[in-house]
């Protein structure tokens, strides 16, 4: 029996302690601390788990290509599955599939009698061929073109280094040219878009930024206005017309005026994760990214602290309810505050999400509320413990020798108990 009495020593000076700061408060105010007392237990439980219920919920709403998960992701997801679609009248996307640059060629040449209004090409002529002069005429005479390049950061000072071009990049002076580089992590999802680089030359456009401002100059200034590095994609409910390059003729009057996006849809190497889709393909990411600029639309992240007071307030109330209300019905109505305060946590995240532009991560709020409960039971397991334990003690007393160091110990426990 002795090799249990140290621990329930130090329990027994524990809540000695707690029920001596408990003695002579109110019983609201005892509720209170035993509240307090459990959400502090809440929080640290959370916070311990907290990953391996990240990698948890990433496993249930993402497939494993996607290497991370944020909860914002699930409310474009939901957004996507409803029966609103918008086409975008703005974007044409040519798909080249498996053509060779004769064939681009003569597509884009045929594109430019179509009279689009701005032309994104994206497709990276990094070698020359044995004949490109078809190429290069198609290209120069595209109204408005805007070509891909491609840049690594620097380790020292933040700014970029341009690697990748086209193999014309000094030959065809008078043509833009755009960063096609994706904010995302090695294999991340694709959540945002960029809108400038610094290099050594200056400030270079991305892609999306230079194509969106040709088309609709001062289109990026309210994008350059919030002193931002990048912009949150509004990938939901979107769709375009799509166009194979050899069929460009049969849809000409498809491409009058617009914005039109030549660039590969089947391309394995170009394939990317985002929010609502696992395989998309980088010409359909700057589709996207183009109309959310367009739109004018800017998505604000709501700082996570204010994700962190909600969870501790959240926890503190289901704390005072499971020590306030009647044991004979607590638990079907901690139960049902739990899901509703789950529900509502992922009903108001999305309602500001899609409503609103605000990007409100609950994922710290929806963890608390499910291990608040989870600390009120360790915290009343730990509680029972103790007094069950110090009855064994008592139990036991008169058939133990204790030491003499620990007789005095016992005295102090079985005094307390009478």
């Amino acid at each position: 029996m002795g090799w249990f009495r140290k621990p329930i020593l130090l329990l027994h000076k524990f809540f000695s302690a707690i029920e001596s700061f408990y003695k002579g408060k109110k019983h609201r105010s005892q509720v209170f601390l035993r509240a307090l007392l459990a959400t502090i237990m809440g929080v640290g439980l959370s916070t311990c788990l907290v990953q391996p219920l990240s990698m948890t919920i990433s496993a249930m709403f993402s497939s494993p290509e996607k290497r991370d998960f944020q909860l914002p992701d699930l409310f474009a997801q939901i957004a996507n599955n409803r029966p609103v679609r918008q086409l975008d009248p703005r974007v044409v996307v040519v798909n080249i599939a498996r053509a060779n640059r004769q064939e681009i060629a003569e597509g884009l040449s045929i594109l430019a009698l179509c009279g689009p209004k701005t032309v994104g090409v994206d497709i990276n002529f990094a070698e020359p061929s044995g004949d490109d002069d078809l190429l290069l005429e198609a290209i120069s005479n595209l109204p408005n073109p805007i070509l891909p390049i491609g840049v690594s950061p620097t380790k020292t000072d933040g700014r970029f280094l341009v690697e990748e071009k086209p193999f014309f990049y000094n030959e065809l002076p008078d043509l833009k040219y755009g960063v096609v580089n994706l904010p995302s992590q090695e294999k991340g999802t694709v959540r945002e878009f960029a809108i400038n680089f610094p290099t050594d030359y200056g400030n270079l456009p991305s892609f999306v930024a230079a194509i969106a401002e040709d088309f609709n100059p001062g289109s990026i200034e309210f994008l350059n206005s919030k002193n931002s590095e990048t912009g949150i994609t509004s990938y939901h409910s979107r769709e375009y017309k799509i166009v194979d390059i050899d069929n460009i003729e049969e849809h000409a009057e498809e491409f009058t005026d617009k914005i039109v996006l030549v660039g590969a849809m089947e391309d394995a190497g170009d394939m990317h994760a985002t929010p609502i889709e696992s395989h998309v393909a980088g010409v359909m990411i700057h589709a996207a990214a183009i109309s959310t600029i367009l739109d004018g639309l800017w998505t604000e992240r709501v700082p996570k602290f204010f994700d962190y007071i909600l969870a501790g307030l959240l926890c503190l109330s289901i704390m005072i309810l499971v020590y306030a209300i009647n044991p004979a019905f607590k638990g079907i109505v901690l139960r049902f505050v739990q899901a509703l305060l789950a529900f509502l946590a992922v009903r108001i995240g999305y309602e500001l999400f899609i409503e609103h532009n605000l990007i409100f991560d609950l994922s710290y709020t929806l963890s608390i509320i499910a291990f608040g409960l989870f600390a009120a039971d360790i915290w009343n397991s730990i509680e029972a413990m103790w007094k069950n334990s110090l009855k064994k003690l008592r139990e036991s007393a008169s058939k133990i020798v204790p030491k003499e160091e620990e007789r005095e110990e016992d005295l102090k426990i079985r005094t307390n108990i009478v």
